[in-house]
């Protein structure tokens, strides 16, 4: 059960660890200090999570890293838009 709870917990992380940085470009429209490079390595890391997680079929695993994917793909296409 511990292990459990711990798993959600990285889910619930996972899918608001961006969140801040989304609001705030979308409020701003500001991302020159946002590095487009992390951004891309954050997608490329959850897309590998995500492969991973199929191939044990654990949800947790799954679920977070789509989370994260979504959140930082937002980032990155907020970082191409406000390019000036």
């Amino acid at each position: 059960m511990f292990w459990i709870i711990i798993g959600w917990l990285a889910i619930m992380l996972s899918a608001i660890q961006f969140i801040p940085q989304v609001i705030k470009s979308l409020k701003t429209k500001e991302t020159k200090d946002v590095s487009l490079l992390t951004f891309l390595i954050i997608i490329a890391a959850a897309s590998s999570w995500i492969i991973h997680g199929i191939h044990k079929s654990d949800i947790i695993i799954i679920i977070a890293n789509i989370l994260a994917l979504v959140s930082a793909l937002i980032i990155v296409i907020l970082k191409i838009a406000h390019r000036k």
